[in-house]
């Protein structure tokens, strides 16, 4: 684990019913596409453009959430990938499914490969197999952390958009970056590590506070059930599934996006009023 000495990295407070106080039960607003359908890949990129989260229906099975991810993006395969370039995680249910699902939960909502200095642009979540009640997701907006970020604490917001704000670690060493990277042009992009393998610098470090409150507002549940998926902007969305006390099966693919569709750099920051005058 590496961290700054004194400091704590971002974790979701847990409610009494074990999931985050952060994750709210409340639904963004989102398209819904019908995967292998007549112009899914269109209405996808459409949707991500819109709010950078497509809700996806009608994946069946791996071969069909495979088949899917080709037509939106070239694939990355990552550590664990099968040749297909996908990667599961789930349980068979039983007495310990509960306590096995919660070795699944990657430490807190993260962006996808936080750690490397090119983060995959798209990520595919496909639910194959569920519970009753769904396999729980919890989201984070990062447009909406850094509105929240730049309305409640503007110095922090400032903080963790510097290019040093905190090594994020992994295969290879990681890479330094910013959890809110500004170009020039006005749009951002969103990096969310993992908890425990991000090193802040000592500005970071001490508002740490700032940041977990930003997430927390801009967090979100979302429950998928057999044959659901999400498709995320990996630039603007963190993610990562809850415990689930039941049968489940999810695959992930990530990847960039494919040539014919592609994407703007990051997001536009919403517009931002401080003290009666409007920013952005």
């Amino acid at each position: 684990m590496l961290q700054e000495e004194g400091a704590a990295p971002y974790t979701p407070r847990p409610s009494r019913r074990g999931l985050p106080a952060s994750a709210r039960t409340t639904t963004p607003a989102f398209s819904t596409v019908r995967a292998l359908g007549t112009g899914d890949v269109q209405q996808g990129t459409t949707g991500l453009l819109a709010t950078g989260l497509v809700r996806l229906e009608r994946l069946a099975d791996r071969d069909a959430a495979a088949r899917f991810a080709t037509r939106v993006m070239r694939v990355q395969r990552i550590t664990g990938s099968g040749p297909d370039g996908l990667t599961s995680t789930g349980s068979s249910g039983g007495p310990q499914a509960c306590a096995r699902s919660t070795m699944h939960v990657p430490g807190g909502p993260a962006t996808a490969e936080a750690d490397l200095a090119e983060p995959p642009r798209l990520l595919l979540l496909a639910c194959l197999r569920a519970p009753a009640q769904g396999v729980p997701v919890h989201l984070v907006d990062g447009r909406r952390a850094y509105r929240e970020l730049q309305r409640r604490y503007p110095v922090s917001a400032v903080v963790f958009a510097d290019e040093a704000t905190a090594l994020f670690a992994g295969r290879g060493g990681g890479v330094r970056g910013p959890v809110f990277a500004r170009r020039a042009d006005g749009r951002v992009a969103f990096r969310l590590g993992v908890r425990g393998c991000v090193r802040w610098c000592p500005a970071a470090a001490v508002r740490l506070c700032d940041l977990d409150e930003a997430v927390r507002l801009a967090s979100c549940l979302v429950r998928l059930r057999a044959g659901e998926g999400l498709l995320l902007d990996n630039h603007r969305w963190a993610s990562c599934h809850l415990p689930v006390g039941g049968p489940h099966l999810l695959v992930r693919a990530a990847g960039l996006e494919q040539r014919s569709h592609t994407l703007p750099y990051g997001f536009r920051p919403a517009s931002l009023v401080v003290r009666g005058r409007r920013h952005g």
